[in-house]
């Protein structure tokens, strides 16, 4: 016998069918759902809660609902909320490669599809949560691994681009109370490398990803990083010419401002070249022009200020 709970999903998702909405395609996308139905549905044999819910309402199928298929719905159900943002369970996972003999690797990749939205939806309500105050906590949530970044990359083409598109301001995310004056910097550093593809080479491969290194253009095959400083390259916690260098000959600095450099063995015997952007002035329009020197502007204040 039905619980009242149970009934009440059950007038739920009628209401759904009934208004032409794709059943399958509503549960999955809605975690509200998915959380009524596993507080109060049980498992039927090996089947996931949200199937044994959708088999006693009628719309599935259970034969041979395990021959090998899972359901993006079983799939679901190994998400794991951690600080906010979802993430992969590695038991449930683990559990659901056992019932279906299916490798955990083909699920968790089939998974990490499903999670996108989910994944950018949590980053997004993290920062619009923050009102422009992030905590080290809100930067943990988001930084918890490099899939966010990857993800950001590979559906927007950039963590700016994924601010924009969500509508939030990336100030918000660099000008928080706390870590203010390096996030800033790398803000700063992020715009002058969107200035760069922007005015300078639109048309170039951009951070192609090639082992553990991405390079931010590559130019007539030659690898090109993008550092608002001269000096950025050459600072302690930034490992560009070491990690580059290990499969590149040669590798092209291109910088926003002047600044004192210390001597340096890659640059002195021709592994490093250090181009100013200034460079490129002859060949950019009136308006480029002014464009990346209000960054410069805004950059050289800044850090005068906090010297």
């Amino acid at each position: 016998m039905l619980t009242n709970n149970q009934l009440s999903v059950f007038e739920l998702l009628e209401s759904v069918e009934d208004s032409g909405i794709d059943l399958e395609r509503y549960i999955r996308d809605s975690e509200t759902i998915r959380k009524r139905i596993n507080r109060n549905f049980s498992n039927i044999g090996e089947l996931s809660k949200v199937d044994s819910a959708l088999y006693l309402f009628g719309y599935l199928d259970v034969r041979g609902i395990h021959s090998g298929k899972v359901s993006d719905y079983e799939l679901l159900d190994c998400i794991e909320y951690i600080n906010e943002v979802p993430d992969i369970s590695p038991y449930k996972i683990k559990e659901l490669s056992t019932l279906t003999s299916n490798p955990i690797k083909d699920l968790v990749r089939r998974l990490r599809v499903l999670m996108e939205d989910l994944v950018l939806d949590a980053v997004a309500d993290i920062i619009y949560k923050s009102s422009g105050r992030l905590t080290m906590e809100d930067f943990k949530k988001i930084e918890g691994g490099r899939y966010f970044e990857g993800l950001s990359y590979k559906r927007f083409g950039g963590t700016l681009n994924f601010y924009e598109s969500y509508g939030i301001d990336v100030k918000l995310f660099y000008l928080s109370k706390e870590y203010s004056r390096i996030n800033y910097l790398f803000y700063l550093g992020i715009e002058f490398e969107r200035l760069v593809r922007k005015w300078v080479f639109p048309n170039a491969p951009y951070q192609v990803v090639y082992k553990d290194c991405i390079p931010d253009f590559i130019i007539d095959g030659r690898w090109t990083d993008i550092k608002l400083s001269k000096s950025t390259v050459f600072l302690p916690m930034d490992n560009t010419i070491n990690k580059y260098l290990k499969y590149v000959d040669k590798l092209t600095i291109i910088y926003a401002l002047e600044d004192e450099v210390p001597d340096d063995f890659y640059e002195d015997y021709g592994f490093i070249e250090l181009i100013s952007i200034e460079s490129f002035y002859g060949s950019l329009p009136s308006y480029a022009v002014s464009e990346l020197e209000e960054l410069k502007r805004s950059a050289s204040e800044f850090k005068e200020a906090i010297r």
